[in-house]
């Protein structure tokens, strides 16, 4: 009676054929043959082989790592595995194994994918500058942060289409290249992301970029080209083009010594005290603003240094003061001389006033004469006796050492001698 009660269970578990208990397994099935999963929700995977005796050892993979087993006691059941999804690391390619004693070697089943999916997330656009100048290129970045990652990424400028970018599993950005030509090309720019599993876009927010004018090669220069030392001397910088602000760096050498911004066209100025020949030194100025890469230096400027020594400085002071002196001890007898000259002249010319020229002899006596004029002191007089004869022109000398006296003349009677 116990007998017939096995009798089904014993038939059910043999080949129909002939009740074969010793038959191996055949390649397993994995399923579900399609999984897209959402974060921390369960996945459930069922392994099985149509063929073969139990126990059977059911193993589970992703990848190569084997991750758990089951072992069936009876035919015609499958074995499950149940997991929770909790981060990217979960997906991935799983695999099932079958094995039991009467097979060499062990069966694999297909690969199954494993995907992660969250709900498609604002893309994050952003470029490599925020500041550039026309006839510059601009590369835009487009990517997803959280959710199902995109497949593509479209471009805008205010609501003009730009163009498409497609990306694979392995990327993560997409890149645009934004060529600027004109000063219009400065508009707001978005991107937008889509994917296979949801119908909805999502934008990202705007972005702008500043177009910028290079500065020009700025010039340095100085109100004088030596200084002495203990003397300030201005030091300016301009450059005549470039957009507002402008910052200017003066150097000495490598050395930097300071800085200023401008918000205007004028030149940005710096008084250097020259303390001593070693601010001597070569100078130059840098200018630039908000475009990077775009500095640019003034040609050298070089100083004269002109030292002051003051026993030199009294010495050339002295001879100086000494060259007036002399020259005014010179210019005296120049301009005395000639007016004495002048007026003894003058009064020769008073006396000789008649047209018709006379000699004049002086003869030394030491009597008066009856006729001579007497002065107020007699003892002080000389006479003399003068005979004028009609003779040639009296040549005048010029010896500023004769000796003038006034002379009382009385005209020689006709017939009388001298």
């Amino acid at each position: 009676m116990l007998f017939m009660l096995w009798l089904p269970l014993l038939l059910a578990t043999c080949d129909p054929q002939g009740l074969a208990m010793n038959e191996p397994v055949s390649q397993p099935d994995l399923w579900p043959d399609a999984a897209l999963k959402e974060r921390g929700q369960n996945v459930t995977l069922l392994c099985f082989s149509r063929e073969g005796s139990p126990p059977i050892t059911y193993k589970l993979f992703r990848a190569d790592v084997h991750l758990r087993h089951v072992q069936v006691e009876e035919r015609n059941r499958s074995a499950e595995f149940t997991f929770t999804l909790n981060n990217v690391s979960d997906t991935g390619e799983y695999k099932c194994t079958a094995e039991n004693n009467f097979t060499a070697p062990k069966k694999y089943s297909a690969g199954l994918n494993i995907t992660l999916f969250e709900p498609l997330s604002n893309p994050v656009l952003f470029s490599n500058t925020n500041v550039t100048a026309i006839g510059q290129n601009v590369t835009l970045s487009c990517t997803s942060r959280g959710g199902f990652r995109p497949s593509s990424y479209m471009f805008y400028k205010s609501k003009s289409y730009l163009g498409t970018v497609h990306v694979g599993e392995e990327n993560k950005t997409a890149e645009y290249t934004v060529s600027i030509k004109y000063a219009s090309d400065d508009g707001e720019y978005k991107c937008v992301t889509e994917n296979n599993f949801t119908a909805s876009k999502k934008y990202s927010y705007g972005l702008r970029f500043i177009i910028v004018e290079p500065v020009a090669k700025p010039k340095l220069y100085s109100s004088s080209l030596t200084a002495a030392v203990g003397q300030n001397v201005t030091l300016s910088c301009l450059s005549s083009s470039g957009s507002l602000p402008i910052k200017y760096s003066l150097f000495r050498g490598d050395m930097f010594l300071v800085s200023v911004t401008r918000d205007d066209r004028l030149p940005a100025t710096r008084t250097v005290l020259l303390n001593s020949s070693h601010d001597l030194g070569t100078y130059r100025c840098k200018a630039e603003n908000k475009l990077p890469g775009h500095e640019r230096y003034s040609e050298s400027f070089n100083m004269t240094m002109e030292v002051k020594n003051s026993y030199s400085t009294g010495l050339i002071t002295g001879l100086v003061v000494i060259l007036i002196l002399l020259a005014i001890f010179l210019a005296i007898p120049l301009l005395i001389l000639p007016k004495c000259k002048a007026r003894k002249h003058n009064s020769l010319a008073a006396a000789n006033a008649p047209s018709e020229e006379k000699e004049i002899v002086f003869a030394a006596s030491q009597e008066p004469r009856e006729n001579a004029v007497t002065k107020q002191d007699d003892s002080a007089v000389e006479y003399a006796d003068v005979c004028i004869k009609k003779l040639n022109k009296v040549t005048e000398r010029e010896d500023s050492a004769v000796e003038y006296s006034l002379i009382h003349i009385k005209e020689h009677q006709e017939g009388e001698e001298c």
